[in-house]
């Protein structure tokens, strides 16, 4: 998540929409994705078939808290996908002149960004807090699953052993 981002109405996001798009249609990235339209016939069966195939002893790896689809999502999507999506991705930049390479550049000025003031206003807050701070209570989300079998992530160890 950023702290300013760079607003709609500028070059770079008006040349690159449609490979935005595409990249949030595939679920290329771990941000702001939505893979519900791709688990039945696609990442569904192959999960399944990487719990199938890798014995459970094996099938943690670093970093811990992942379960084995988010280091599938890892290597097919975030790194082969973009990958072969490079080339389309430049495309866009092609026979682009020093001065229209510059204006894209240019969207990305500080102080053309937009800033996200709740959320910098609540990292300013809660980035000092120690553990027990009372202003904490109420606004953290409890952990609500303490074993790989739901979700994505799941408890450390020690947060486990807290929280017996």
């Amino acid at each position: 998540m950023d702290l300013v981002h760079i607003q709609s109405n500028t070059p770079w996001i008006k040349l690159l929409h449609p490979i935005i798009e595409k990249k949030r249609q595939l679920a290329v990235d771990s941000w702001a994705y939505d893979d519900a339209h791709l688990q039945e016939g696609l990442f569904g069966p192959l999960h399944k078939w990487f719990e199938d195939n890798v014995p459970s002893q094996y099938g943690k790896k670093y970093p811990w808290q992942w379960r084995m689809n988010m280091h599938v999502f890892r290597g097919i999507r975030v790194i082969t996908m973009a990958e072969y999506m490079i080339p389309e991705w430049t495309d866009y930049f092609r026979d682009k002149s020093f001065e229209e390479l510059d204006a894209l550049s240019a969207s990305w000025k500080f102080e053309d960004c937009m800033i996200r003031d709740e959320l910098n206003t609540k990292l300013k807050l809660y980035s000092t807090m120690q553990s027990d701070d009372k202003r904490l209570v109420g606004n953290v989300i409890l952990p609500s699953v303490d074993s790989a079998t739901e979700g994505v992530f799941e408890l450390s160890p020690e947060e486990k052993e807290r929280n017996k």
